[in-house]
């Protein structure tokens, strides 16, 4: 799946840009649960891979499990660093975002434990759009109104459209749309051939330099303690039910590419007292940020225009 941004700045702060990423799907992209050291693993591999590609570690670098705190220990040769793992997601910036992604899990699992109630959705995927923030705090009616609502079987969109002289202008409304329920707008796609139904909700997101930032450093600094040396933090990780979230790149490419342009993202924050180095990746990617070098570190000292 690819993923469409727009990007800008407000003509009174051009100095904090921001990005405006298509509406937000919050998919399973791996089978959950996941334990913790399993992520922790998905982790710390997906960034050692990484810098292994760019030629950055120190090879070779092995992995041993810490005492949480620290989660890894990093070994090259008689050297062992105390590495700590965290993760940045959108909800580390929009708090607004999680009660339309977790209405969306509690309908998918409950439309999946009746699948022959919900034949006609197998392999589909329901999308509810709405805006940050809208769900009602107490949304179990909602759930009982849209379950009913999709035991009706209208198809998908785009279903049985005639392509051979090319696109429609219009869309036909009578396959797949099931109109605005609460503050939902819901339609039905198609999906990935595995047999289930599969819920997303989608939300707009607008996110700012300084909201990145600011998310960035508060992590930080939570993580500079005696018992970490190097800290690897990553977006885009699968979350412990195995939902990624796409919008969690907008807030790794805001950061990169203001590191890139020359703007102080940790280097202006007050001097950290433990850590040595900052890495921020993006999972499963070979994108990453270096902070802080010198030559006492799992990774050679990189200059800003490498990161």
């Amino acid at each position: 799946m690819f993923e469409v941004k727009l990007g800008g700045y407000e003509q009174d702060d051009p100095e904090d840009p921001f990005l405006i990423g298509a509406p937000m799907w919050d998919l399973p992209q791996i089978v959950g649960p996941l334990i913790k050291d399993r992520r922790e693993d998905m982790q710390v591999y997906s960034v050692l891979k990484a810098m292994s590609v760019a030629g950055f570690a120190r090879n070779p670098l092995t992995v041993e499990v810490g005492q949480d705190p620290p989660d890894r220990w990093l070994v090259h040769a008689d050297r062992r660093w105390a590495a700590e793992l965290t993760e940045l997601t959108i909800q580390d910036v929009r708090q607004t975002v999680a009660p339309p992604r977790m209405f969306a899990r509690t309908l998918s699992a409950r439309l999946n434990a009746e699948l022959d109630r919900y034949a006609h959705l197998r392999d589909r995927l329901v999308l509810l759009s709405c805006d940050e923030g809208a769900i009602p705090r107490r949304p179990a009616a909602l759930l009982d109104e849209i379950a009913q609502l999709l035991t009706t079987d209208i198809g998908f969109v785009g279903e049985g459209i005639d392509l051979s002289s090319g696109p429609p202008e219009t869309l036909p409304m009578d396959r797949g749309f099931h109109g605005d329920h609460g503050p939902f707008s819901i339609t039905v796609q198609q999906g990935v051939a595995d047999g289930a139904v599969v819920v997303s909700a989608s939300t707009p997101t607008n996110i700012k330099r300084s909201e990145a930032i600011a998310a960035l450093v508060a992590r930080v600094l939570d993580k500079d303690v005696p018992s970490n040396e190097v800290l690897l933090v990553t977006c885009g990780a699968p979350d412990p039910q195995g939902y990624v979230c796409s919008v969690d790149s907008s807030i790794f490419q805001l950061l990169r590419d203001s590191h890139l342009a020359g703007v102080n993202i940790l280097e202006g924050m007050v001097p950290l007292q433990h850590l040595q180095s900052v890495v921020l990746h993006m999972w499963n990617t070979d994108q990453l940020v270096i902070f802080g070098a010198n030559e006492d570190l799992p990774w050679k000292p990189v200059q800003r225009e490498t990161a």
